[in-house]
C-alpha cells in the first residue's frame, strides 16, 4: 500500500495564492484558534462526517497538522472515501510558520 499524497509547502502556497484548494486543518480547536492558514478549516471528528457529505470530491484538498504525520493517515482516509485530489502537506503547520510566518491567521 502506498502512502499518502504528499504536498510541499510551496505547491500549499500556489494553492492558496490561487484559491484552488480548501485547506482542511486537523489540530486541537486551541492550536487552530491560535494561528493557522487563512481560510483553513477546523476539521474535527465531531465535524466529519458533514464534511465527507456536503464536500465536492472533484475539488482539491489540503490536509494539514502539526508536523506533517497525522495529515496523511487523514488523507488516506479521505481518498478512501472518494476524493480525488487530497494531499498531507509535509511539514505541516511548524513548517508553515517558519516559512509563511505572514501568512497566519488567529
Amino acid at each position: 500500500m502506498f502512502g499518502a499524497p504528499q504536498i510541499k509547502l510551496d505547491k500549499v502556497k500556489q494553492h492558496f495564492d490561487n484559491k484552488d484548494a480548501v485547506i482542511y486543518d486537523i489540530r486541537d480547536p486551541a492550536s487552530f484558534a491560535s494561528g493557522r492558514i487563512p481560510g483553513a478549516i477546523a476539521l474535527t471528528n465531531q465535524n466529519l462526517p458533514e464534511v465527507l457529505q456536503k464536500s465536492d470530491k472533484s475539488k482539491a484538498y489540503v490536509i494539514v497538522c502539526y508536523h506533517g504525520n497525522d495529515s496523511q493517515s487523514a488523507a488516506m482516509y479521505f481518498k478512501q472515501q472518494g476524493f480525488c485530489v487530497v494531499h498531507s502537506m509535509v511539514g505541516g503547520m511548524e513548517a508553515w510558520k517558519m516559512t509563511h510566518p505572514e501568512l497566519l491567521e488567529s
